[in-house]
């Protein structure tokens, strides 16, 4: 989620590499504050970030990927393939 919302603010679910490919429901009880919730926006952008040190703070040469915009009340999957690397 981008825009009005600070990253730490939205919905997170932490796995490991190990754990992917993986398929996951994103919704309105994954919000980190009870004022962020996927419903309250019209558009998302949904990412995902492979993090080497395993620390929250996006840092150089993590992998990552996300989506272009898309409806928050989307029910179809998305794909987000993680291919960029972080400056």
């Amino acid at each position: 989620i981008r825009g009005e919302v600070q990253p730490g603010d939205a919905p997170v679910q932490r796995v490991t590499v190990a754990d992917l490919p993986l398929t996951l429901t994103l919704d309105d009880s994954m919000a980190m504050m009870p004022a962020m919730r996927l419903s309250g926006f019209p558009e998302v952008i949904v990412g995902a970030r492979v993090s080497a040190s395993g620390q929250a703070t996006p840092q150089p040469g993590d992998i990552e990927g996300e989506t272009g915009p898309i409806a928050s009340s989307t029910a179809a999957p998305v794909r987000v393939q993680i291919d960029s690397i972080r400056p």
